[in-house]
């Protein structure tokens, strides 16, 4: 299981493809067998939108919060450190962190920027579309949030544990 979760947040955005593409494959083929709601096209998307460059702005603020952090543990080498925090951004692990939260906020803005442009141009496309769409944005978000509150929790509980 930790191959697999190693794995997954060293290719974040490929894996994040990939889950969007089965998942809206799945609910393209099956579209006609689910309801789709006439909701407002563009408060959905908008919304969407709103949250994943907000999302995407917190995620960049963590970054800056661990990135601040790193430099000033940095002068003491990993045997001098005395707290899990200190071990884990003087050893190996800090540049898994710190791609996972850069793979996170790349993964929003595009997302982000998807979702914008499914606004512009949104009234031209059908409602299946624009259901799928806003699908795609939601997989995004919820992947991306979940994989840094994971490393988040992960770090704070190696602190804690020492």
């Amino acid at each position: 299981m930790n191959r697999i979760l190693d794995s997954y947040l060293r290719h974040s955005l490929k894996c994040d493809i990939a889950i969007s593409i089965v998942i809206v494959g799945v609910l393209h083929f099956w579209a006609g067998r689910l309801p789709l709601s006439s909701f407002e096209r563009g408060s959905v998307i908008s919304s969407l939108a709103g949250t994943a460059v907000s999302l995407a702005g917190f995620i960049l603020a963590a970054l800056t919060i661990i990135v601040t952090f790193r430099a000033n543990v940095a002068s003491k080498g990993i045997m001098e450190s005395m707290s899990g925090m200190e071990i884990i951004f003087n050893g190996p692990a800090y540049r898994d962190i710190v791609g996972v939260f850069k793979g996170a906020i790349i993964g929003l803005v595009i997302c982000t920027l998807v979702l914008y442009l499914g606004m512009i141009f949104g009234a031209n496309l059908p409602l299946r579309w624009i259901s799928l769409l806003s699908v795609v944005g939601l997989i995004e978000i919820i992947l991306s949030i979940t994989r840094c509150l994971y490393i988040l929790f992960r770090v704070v509980e190696i602190d804690f544990k020492k």
